[in-house]
């Protein structure tokens, strides 16, 4: 794996990818999509808070009245999905939309105090969830694993900027 400098990433073997992708849809195809269903928060019409509104409204606590086109950049989504799931977040209370600037074409985008609540508890109860099993690793390599996770977001954020055919320059991975 590449540690910094401009060299290209040195290729690792078929078996090496095998265990990498297993490992990868164990954590992230399983275990990680089970403990955040089991720490989701109730939305304020008593549904839970899915993952999708989760980072919906995450960065509306951070960036209050978000247009509709700057939040579906931040989410990664496209407008008119955005927008679905901006109903039912505004049906069930959660995200209020305003029509702002002159003309009323622009669309702010802000979390009300049920929304912040919802996404708070479902925030406390996944870092919990993750505190539990931080705590399960041996402590003297705990923090290699939060280095070594750090590394694997950069790699895959590399890996989206290269492209699926891969052939555009990626960025390389440096240590956290």
């Amino acid at each position: 794996m590449p540690t910094g400098g401009d060299r290209t990433p040195e290729p690792a073997s078929p078996d090496l990818v095998g265990s990498f992708s297993d490992a990868c849809e164990a954590v992230y195809g399983g275990r990680m999509h089970r403990n955040r269903a089991r720490a989701s928060a109730l939305r304020a019409d008593g549904a839970s808070l899915s993952d999708a509104e989760f980072a919906v409204i995450t960065p509306l606590t951070e960036t209050p009245g978000l247009t509709v086109g700057r939040l579906a950049a931040e989410v990664g989504v496209s407008s008119p999905t955005l927008s679905r799931s901006l109903s039912r977040l505004e049906d069930g209370g959660l995200v209020v939309r305003e029509r702002v600037g002159p003309s009323g074409h622009r669309v702010e985008v802000r979390v009300t105090d049920a929304g912040l609540r919802a996404w708070a508890q479902a925030r406390d109860r996944t870092m919990a969830r993750q505190r539990q099993a931080l705590e399960m690793l041996p402590p003297g390599r705990r923090d290699a694993v939060v280095v070594a996770l750090r590394e694997l977001a950069a790699a895959i954020d590399a890996a989206d900027a290269a492209g699926p055919d891969g052939t555009a320059p990626g960025t390389p991975v440096r240590p956290a």
